[in-house]
């Protein structure tokens, strides 16, 4: 495992932009040594002062790469102010849909379990640019629907 605490306290959008920069140059230089435990860290164990640098990484690292940290992705949703939130938006639209269905429904699942409205909406913004509404489990389609209604008013 590379990634490690020191990494991941440089990755943070508070360093220098040198550390910052070097935390990315690092994990791309080693890239043929991460391993899935390595992904799921940077952004599991990770904060929001990380997740914009995490992004950048796994942009750059692309699919099947980071394919272990998708559904880690979706929980940027729940905030849309977050940092990185809309750059997971644009790391998820590259994919397709096929790779992170499932977990989009999960999401989906978890925030309506825990009635997470900003949730709802995070996700329903992304469903909506990028028009695959088709996607949602029917099971639970007309809730989400009816939650986010709500929740716009």
């Amino acid at each position: 495992m590379i990634i490690n605490n020191e990494i991941l306290f440089r990755l943070s959008c508070h360093y220098p932009k040198s550390y910052q920069e070097y935390a990315i140059e690092y994990i791309i230089a080693n890239s043929d040594k991460l391993t899935d435990e390595d992904i799921e860290t940077l952004i599991e164990r990770g904060c929001k002062d990380t997740y914009q640098n995490t992004i950048k990484v796994f942009s750059i690292l692309g699919y099947p790469k980071v394919a272990k940290a998708i559904p880690s992705l979706f929980m940027l949703f729940q905030d849309l102010n977050w940092p990185g939130s809309t750059d997971a938006m644009n790391l998820l639209s590259a994919l397709p849909l096929d790779a992170y269905k499932d977990d989009l429904n999960m999401a989906i699942k978890k925030a309506l379990d825990t009635s997470d409205d900003d949730w709802i909406y995070g996700i329903r913004t992304f469903i909506e640019n990028e028009n695959i509404s088709e996607a949602i489990d029917k099971d639970f389609k007309e809730k989400f629907n009816e939650a986010y209604q709500r929740y716009i008013g």
